[in-house]
Order: C-alpha cells, then sequence, then structure tokens
C-alpha cells in the first residue's frame, strides 16, 4: 500500500515531512480544513537537502509541491510587492501628490493637469457647480479658471481603504486674471487614488467659509 505521493522515496522521506510540516485540527470551527506551522531549523535543513518541498497530509487527497527556484521567486516577488506597498503609503507622497496638484492647477499646464487628475476626477466648486477632468482642463489651460495661489491653513489625509485616500482641511484661495482679484476661504474634502503606481487626484468637494466679524469697537 502506498504510504504518500509518488516522489516520496522511502518511508524517511515520509517522515521528515511529517516533522517539517505540523498539522493541527480544530475540530469545533473548522473540521474541514488544517492549519500549518514551520519551524524554523526544519524549514532551513529540508531546503538544503531536498530540491522539492512537499505538503502532504492524510485529509487531503492532492499535495503540494514547488521547487526551490519556485519558492526564491515567489519570495522575492513578495518582497518587491510589500516594499511598493509601504512605499505608496508614505503620507510624504500624498503630500507631494497634492502640491503638484496645486502646482499645475496655478500654471495651467495641460501636460501637468494631465499627470495629476484622475481620468474619473469630479470637482465640486464651492458654488456647486461640477466639472470633470475634461472640463476642468480645458477651463485652467484657457484661463477662463485663474488660480493665482492655494494657501492651506490646514491640510490632513488619512487612508480609508487600500490605494484611496482622503483629504480634509481648509484654504484660501486668490482667483483672476487681473485686479481686483477674488479672495476665497474653504473648507474642502477631497481625494486621491492609487492608479498604476501613481497617487492622482480624484475628487474635491468645497464650501465657502464665513469671514470672522470685525472686532466690536468698544
Amino acid at each position: 500500500m502506498e504510504t504518500g505521493p509518488a516522489h516520496f522515496k522511502s518511508e524517511a522521506k515520509l517522515a521528515k515531512s511529517r516533522t517539517i510540516c505540523h498539522a493541527f485540527t480544530d475540530q469545533e470551527t473548522l473540521p474541514c480544513f488544517r492549519k500549518y506551522r514551520f519551524r524554523s531549523i526544519d524549514w532551513l535543513r529540508w531546503f538544503a537537502n531536498d530540491p522539492v518541498i512537499s505538503l502532504f497530509s492524510d485529509d487531503l487527497p492532492t499535495h503540494v509541491g514547488f521547487t526551490m527556484k519556485t519558492a526564491l521567486f515567489v519570495l522575492c516577488a513578495l518582497s518587491l510587492a510589500l516594499t511598493s506597498l509601504r512605499a505608496a503609503n508614505d503620507p510624504a507622497l500624498w503630500r507631494s501628490a497634492d502640491d503638484a496638484r496645486v502646482q499645475a492647477m496655478i500654471s495651467g499646464d495641460a501636460s501637468k493637469l494631465a499627470e495629476t487628475f484622475s481620468d474619473e476626477l469630479l470637482y465640486v466648486h464651492s458654488n456647486g457647480k461640477p466639472d470633470t477632468k475634461a472640463s476642468f482642463t480645458e477651463a485652467l489651460v484657457s484661463g477662463k479658471s485663474k488660480y493665482n495661489s492655494i494657501t492651506y491653513e490646514q491640510r490632513e489625509f488619512r487612508e480609508v481603504a487600500p490605494g484611496l485616500v482622503l483629504m480634509n482641511g481648509r484654504c484660501r484661495l486668490n482667483l483672476g486674471k487681473a485686479a481686483p482679484f477674488t479672495e476665497a476661504h474653504l473648507s474642502f474634502l477631497a481625494a486621491y487614488r492609487l492608479e498604476k503606481g501613481v497617487w492622482r487626484f480624484l475628487a474635491w468637494q468645497s464650501c465657502k467659509l464665513p469671514e470672522p466679524e470685525a472686532a466690536k469697537k468698544p
């Protein structure tokens, strides 16, 4: 009677695999599954002595095997993915993306706007007028909308889901082609989304804040 997969040439090999793979079953919550944990020293010994890793269980009809090269490739890929994820979640990148967006809007440069704006941008002005990427870009490039300065009084970021960041705060805008310029004091909520490794401006909604009353004369 066979005691394991065909590539186990002896009872010693089978015993060795069982030494590495310590299986236990939770009969109350997971009656149909097994969980595995590995001792580091046994894992290293197995890699040093055998080119094929096999996980074998009496409860499973098949085994999972892969070569050392495949294992090393998977480990490298996971390492790179985790490094990219940590880098993408760096708040400094969020601030940098927003700074680039502000400069693009002030400059009215079409190429910079295309780089920073998401294709699905929804920009809702403080008067309630909505703009898409196409309409807002056209207004900025043509000069119909002219932003001279955008100054933050408060700017905070928080990641609400993988690849999605909200930004909220208060800012002052200076708008117009010539004097007298329009000043706006706004509270805003914006969103950035990670698109193909780049944080892009996805949404904006703002409202005007009332200016503080002048100090009363005694």
